[in-house]
């Protein structure tokens, strides 16, 4: 038998480890409890030297700039000490991209305020390290209190020219004259005191949906709240998707109760053993088994590693059942070769 390489697969460990996720280096999360102890949070921040960056009332969390040198993770370890923090995470930027790195930012302080003005001046935006955004396009919010023409100065003074309003979320596309300058200009609004936020006009994709029918009913690997659990709580299974759907030249065995080979979801994806001849009785690759074509039957010592139990079938389902060809269930690998290893009898 030709050298084979068997790969035993802790799939969701796999997929897990998919998304290694880029953050900025010198910035947390934070989420507090509902009820803190009074001056707590003011202790707390004094304390680990933190500096608000930004709010989010609809999520009640914080984004906080940490002390230089410090790392996230230190700050982290030392967030999750205090009673009043539901959680706290690094500040992640663009949750599926395969080659992440750590986003720097400059440690130089904010600008001075204007006289008067007791606002606190946003940090300087990290710095652009993906190409999935329009070259020349950024996406800008203005504090609520701007006035209009404090907004029409600093974008002629920018190069900058509206496209599109979207009033619902209070946030304006602009066009920019110099494409080359969109970090630089980026920074200077995300610095001026009267700017929410800015950002760069990231291309967000559709996620890969496979067509199989009973997807919908797979909360594992796509969780919408639709069995009444808890929304996410899955393995972010479309979003691997558009990685990856697996591999042809990956053999998972699956050491079970056997697998129905003739499963219309499972067949495509059945390994066969191409150094054997199917029926002829001879050890055609000399491996010491006779005919093993889908692999081997360790429980009654034959060929035949049918399922006459359905959990292996069931978890070989779960592992490699054939994705988006409207049929079944589909499996976290669309695409792999799935090797039966028989060693429990019907009664599991």
């Amino acid at each position: 038998m030709k050298k084979i390489r068997i790969v035993f697969l802790l799939i969701f460990a796999l997929l897990l480890s998919l998304f290694a996720q880029e953050y900025v280096e010198n910035h947390v999360i934070v989420k507090y409890k509902e009820t803190p102890r009074e001056g707590a949070i003011q202790k707390l921040h004094l304390e680990l030297g933190l500096r608000e960056v930004k709010r989010n009332e609809k999520l009640k969390i914080v984004t906080f700039r940490i002390p230089q040198g410090k790392s996230v993770e230190e700050v982290i370890r030392a967030l999750k000490t205090y009673p009043e923090i539901e959680y706290a995470e690094p500040d992640y930027l663009y949750r599926s991209q395969k080659n992440a790195r750590v986003v720097k930012t400059t440690n130089n302080p904010a600008p001075e305020s204007t006289a008067g003005d007791t606002t606190k001046v946003a940090e300087p935006f990290y710095r652009v390290e993906t190409t999935s955004y329009v070259k020349d396009e950024l996406l800008v919010k203005f504090k609520p209190t701007v006035a209009i023409q404090d907004v029409s100065a600093l974008t002629k003074q920018l190069g900058i020219q509206m496209v599109k309003s979207i009033p619902k979320i209070g946030v304006q596309r602009y066009r920019v004259a110099a494409p080359e300058k969109l970090q630089e200009i980026i920074q200077k609004l995300i610095s001026n005191p009267n700017v929410e936020y800015a950002e760069p006009n990231f291309i967000v994709h559709a996620l890969e949906i496979p067509n199989d029918p009973a997807f919908s009913n797979l909360w594992g690997l796509n969780n919408t709240g639709q069995t009444g659990g808890k929304s996410d709580a899955d393995i972010d299974a479309p979003e691997a998707w558009d990685k990856n759907k697996g591999s042809k030249e990956i053999i998972v065995a699956i050491i079970d109760t056997g697998i129905d080979y003739t499963h219309p979801d499972l067949k495509d994806n059945i390994w066969v053993n191409s150094g054997e001849i199917p029926g002829n009785g001879i050890d055609d690759d000399n491996n010491g088994f006779v005919d093993d074509v889908h692999g081997w039957d360790f429980r009654n010592n034959d060929n035949d590693p049918m399922d006459d139990n359905r959990h292996g079938t069931h978890c070989a389902g779960t592992i490699g059942a054939v994705g988006n060809n409207q049929e079944g269930v589909v499996g976290v690998n669309w695409q792999v070769q799935l090797m039966a290893l028989k060693f429990l009898d019907a009664s599991g």
